[in-house]
């Protein structure tokens, strides 16, 4: 994932307004449109994708997911809410 150190994914923010009005982030949700969105813009086959299970939703509020490619090389994801419904 050469230049991944830091991605901002469109599909992360997407997976966000999937997640509607719960107490946490539906983090296996998020985890794989991250994962789809890594793929779609990158040439890197991303094995996995971990995030925090703990995500309370907040507007502008900010969390870091890392995503593994398949070579082992890994990206760390900064996911930024875009309102406060998840």
């Amino acid at each position: 994932m050469r230049g991944a150190t830091r991605l901002s994914v469109a599909a992360a923010l997407a997976a966000l307004a999937l997640v509607g009005c719960r107490a946490t982030i539906d983090s296996e949700d998020l985890e794989d449109q991250i994962k789809q969105g890594v793929e779609a813009q990158t040439d890197a086959q991303v094995s996995s994708v971990e995030c925090p299970d703990d995500v309370a939703p907040e507007a502008g509020a900010t969390f870091e997911c890392t995503a593994t490619a398949d070579d082992g090389s890994t990206a760390t994801i900064t996911v930024t809410q875009k309102d406060d419904q998840g």
